[in-house]
């Protein structure tokens, strides 16, 4: 018996091979396509495993359906199928827990009397409800062993952290050059300091990667400087609800929410006239159809705390930047159009329907395995034990 694949990994079809092509010249009647969905004999499986597997696929009822001449497997299905019926109690059982007055006592004993949310947290229980209950509730950590090099969010943190101050000690932030003049001294220092602040350990290429790392952020420098508006920056990593700042309380539909966070950068024109701007190093999950179905939701939300809560003016353009992509991202407020929705206004009227859907999950408990659109973020927890983990 010769066997071959029909479709690559990808879901391409798998172009055979000269090899199966003269076979096949010699015996032409004698192929046969199966695909893994094909209900099959028994007879044909290559092992006990492969049977058992067989048998829960085609739903076989009882031990007591399994063919003749099969009588260890029987005994292995039954033990199957007190398992699946054991799995399906405690499933009931939680879904009814879910719903159980302790645990919505729980909740809000956690969450206290008036809570104060960071955009984030919010598009982490949209993104998927159980992981935000496996993190944000329980607590519970990865603990991955030691390795090479700084993760995403260590990076993001050490670039955010050189830009603000690099032009905090530019003599005119407006001025590229300036900018651009302090930026070397203060990437060395923070790079000094960066593996026992962010807590990594530099691979052997660190000195190289602080040179990519530097001349990435020099790209966002001129880049940022070169578009169009008259734009100048007017604010580094401002809070709201930290700090001493009030939070931005946003109400819809009877709900009430209290919002914090930090805004990468705020720019200010010639009229007075706003623009936000969030950095990011990834280059995902950037357009509007991410604003759209939930996944950011902060440039709107930032734009309306820096008009209502910080008092800076009005908001007209919005998006973020891309550390390394040397671009904006295609979202972007003053552009933003979805059905009747419009500008920075339509963008939040988006974001606080998002929020307002978060929020109701999580009052109500509500915390099924349902991430968006069927993908897993490679970073969740409760990667190595949710039967419903799909990577990207």
């Amino acid at each position: 018996m010769l066997t071959r694949p029909y479709l690559a990994k990808s879901g391409d079809p798998w172009e055979p091979s000269p090899y199966w092509n003269a076979v096949k010249a010699i015996f032409p009647n004698n192929v046969r396509m199966v695909r893994p969905e094909d209900i099959r004999p028994l007879s044909e499986a290559a092992s006990l495993e492969e049977a058992l597997f067989w048998s829960a696929r085609q739903g076989i009822g009882s031990e007591q359906d399994i063919p003749d001449g099969f009588d260890d497997l029987k005994e292995r299905y039954a033990r199957v199928l007190q398992a699946k019926n054991r799995l399906d109690q405690l499933l009931g059982h939680a879904r009814h827990t879910l719903a159980e007055e302790s645990l919505l006592d729980i909740i809000q004993a956690r969450l206290g009397v008036d809570p104060v949310w960071s955009v984030s947290r919010l598009e982490k229980y949209l993104a998927c409800p159980n992981r935000f209950f496996i993190e944000s509730f329980l607590g519970l950590e990865a603990h991955e062993p030691p390795d090479w090099d700084y993760d995403p969010a260590q990076l993001g943190s050490l670039l955010h952290a050189i830009l603000e101050e690099a032009y905090c000690r530019a003599t005119d932030p407006a001025d590229p050059q300036t900018v651009l003049a302090v930026l070397p001294e203060v990437a060395e220092q923070a790079f000094a300091e960066a593996p026992a602040r962010y807590g990594f350990r530099p691979s052997p290429l660190w000195e190289q990667q602080k040179e990519e790392l530097l001349e990435r952020l020099a790209d966002t420098v001129v880049g940022l400087a070169e578009l169009e508006g008259g734009w100048r920056p007017l604010r580094f990593e401002q809070a709201f609800g930290f700090r001493g700042t009030p939070p931005l309380i946003l109400g819809m539909n009877g709900m009430r929410v209290k919002l914090h966070g930090f805004i990468d950068r705020i720019d200010i024109n010639e009229a007075g006239e706003l623009r936000v701007i969030d950095y990011k190093t990834g280059s995902s999950h950037l357009s509007p159809r991410d604003l759209i179905e939930g996944r950011r939701l902060q440039l709107a939300v930032y734009a309306l705390a820096a008009r209502d809560v910080l008092n800076l003016g009005n908001p007209i353009e919005g998006f973020y930047w891309r550390i390394g992509a040397k671009g904006r991202s295609t979202l972007q407020l003053s552009k933003f159009e979805h059905e009747t929705f419009s500008g920075p206004e339509g963008a939040l009227e988006i974001a606080q329907e998002h929020i307002n859907h978060a929020l109701e999950g999580v009052q109500e408990a509500h915390f099924p395995q349902s991430p968006l659109d069927g993908k897993c973020s490679a970073y969740c927890v409760a990667a190595s034990w949710c039967w419903h983990f799909q990577s990207e």
